[in-house]
């Protein structure tokens, strides 16, 4: 589809806008699980509405193969002599992004609380952003405890790292639909869709990652921007393999205290209980294999124009057969990236396999024995 053109101040969306951004040569819509939701387009300066773009402006395009359209807003362009490269934020997102939540929640509250609480800010952002003015819901039937301020943005409240809903929850994925957001159990199905070599696989790339395979914590408390307290703790990974490739994980817990701890053992309490948490989650194990597929809808090819078309979303699972990688098995797709002039996903990343610390470290070591 050719993408379409608002001003800023757009709420209705229901004609042409601005107009059909005609002289697009190239766009591509990325959407990651509990990430980014962006746009990047490519548009000739002699197109029709080049003079008519500027930061702020809405870009209403498909993003999947469902054929729904959704609004991302400009936040930069990059002008060059024949082209501007335009990077534009799904619009939910972007007032996710930049208003704060506060009154912060405190206490336990249910999911269907923090959502509702969630709607009562934005509610009151809404008298001077208008487009602040969304709706939040969920389908979790499950309650968070709130002690400490941690995110304060409202895109890190939801899905950020450390205190995040996402994270108290330990899991949940996010949905936009317009100015409509959702923190849903799941938001994809079994598909029953099968990507094969020598059949539908275009092209596939996998890519081992150890950034975030902790072998130990660094946890302090500070003072007047110094360290009082401190403590390293190495967990026990029962496995001498990771003694030869250490990753501290660095934390502050200076927010857990309202007050100053009185002694070292009044640290070192809280201290203690946060590192075997942290050891409970066993963060050595966190290898991944990310997996990035680019495939083709074998209805689209004459020899198969009789097959009914088959869709795949965020968050649905399909099957993957690659030998050579060794897999054959059911993954999420984790995120997609949606070429709407073409109407076609450029490429699909498969949900993160999680590789044993031992077996892939013996296997990089067994390779470079054999490499000499």
């Amino acid at each position: 589809m050719i993408p379409k053109l608002f001003s800023a101040s757009e709420q209705s969306f229901v004609s042409n806008g601005i107009g059909r951004m005609h002289g697009v040569t190239k766009c591509k819509v990325t959407e990651e699980r509990n990430g980014q939701f962006a746009l990047e387009m490519t548009y000739a300066t002699n197109s029709p509405h080049y003079a008519d773009l500027y930061e702020g402006c809405v870009i209403v395009t498909s993003h999947d193969d469902s054929g729904d359209l959704q609004p991302f807003r400009i936040q930069n362009i990059e002008r060059k002599t024949k082209h501007a490269i335009i990077k534009a934020t799904h619009d939910a997102q972007t007032q996710l992004a930049k208003l704060p939540v506060w009154p912060y929640p405190s206490g336990t509250k249910t999911v269907a609380e923090v959502m509702s609480h969630l709607y009562s800010v934005f509610e009151a952002w809404s008298d001077v952003y208008p487009m602040a003015n969304m709706s939040f819901g969920t389908d979790v039937d499950k309650s968070v405890t709130y002690n400490k301020a941690l995110p304060r943005f409202a895109l890190e409240f939801l899905a950020g790292k450390e205190g995040s809903l996402v994270d108290l929850l330990g899991g949940g994925e996010l949905y936009y639909n317009w100015r409509n957001v959702s923190l849903l159990s799941a938001r994809g199905a079994d598909r029953h869709i099968r990507i094969s070599y020598g059949k539908n696989l275009t092209d596939i790339t996998g890519e081992t990652s150890m950034g975030e395979c902790y072998t130990g914590v660094y946890i302090y408390y500070t003072k007047d921007s110094s360290i009082k307290y401190a403590k390293v703790y190495n967990f026990d990974t029962d496995s001498t393999v990771t003694k030869y490739m250490p990753n501290i994980y660095e934390l502050d817990i200076s927010s857990d205290f309202e007050n100053e701890p009185a002694t070292e053992a009044d640290f070192l309490a809280v201290a203690n209980a946060r590192a075997a948490a942290m050891e409970a989650k066993k963060p050595w194990l966190n290898i991944y294999q990310n997996i990035s597929v680019s495939w083709y809808e074998l209805s689209q090819l004459s020899e198969y124009s009789h097959l009914p078309k088959r869709s795949v979303r965020l968050g649905d699972y399909i099957n993957v057969y690659y030998p050579a990688f060794g897999i054959d098995k059911k993954v999420e797709v984790v995120k997609t990236v949606w070429d709407p002039l073409r109407e076609r996903y450029d490429t699909l990343e498969l949900n993160s396999m999680k590789k044993s610390l031992y077996d892939t470290l013996t296997g990089m070591m067994q390779h470079q024995i054999r490499r000499t």
